[in-house]
């Protein structure tokens, strides 16, 4: 499974993410929709609202000038914790989304 696919519900105008359910069925990605691109924004950690992100099971891609933080993690950080938490939240997250989706859907197949 690549990721999960958040998409917020309150873009204007629609068309910017109609697409996106239909994409994320191609490549067997679960998706959802959220009331908000400011929440969205905010859980993503950005100061921007946000229309759609896709959370990975391995967690947030390092940046560029990320090095020092690398060096953090070998050095007896909380790297490992974190990963380990973020793997355990992503596979109850997948659950419920896959859940939800079965459930949603049941009476249409």
């Amino acid at each position: 499974m690549p990721g999960v696919v958040v998409v917020a519900g309150d873009v204007s105008p629609p068309e910017v993410v109609m697409h996106l359910p239909l994409a994320a069925e191609d490549v067997n990605a679960p998706y959802l929709f959220v009331a908000s691109r400011a929440e969205l924004g905010a859980a993503a950690r950005t100061k921007r609202p946000t229309s759609v992100i896709m959370l990975l099971p391995e967690g947030r891609k390092p940046r560029a000038g990320a090095a020092k933080d690398k060096d953090k993690d070998k050095d007896g950080g909380d790297g490992e914790k974190d990963r380990a938490e973020h793997a355990e939240s992503y596979a109850e997250l997948v659950k419920l989304v896959q859940k939800e989706f079965a459930r949603q859907m049941k009476g249409r197949i």
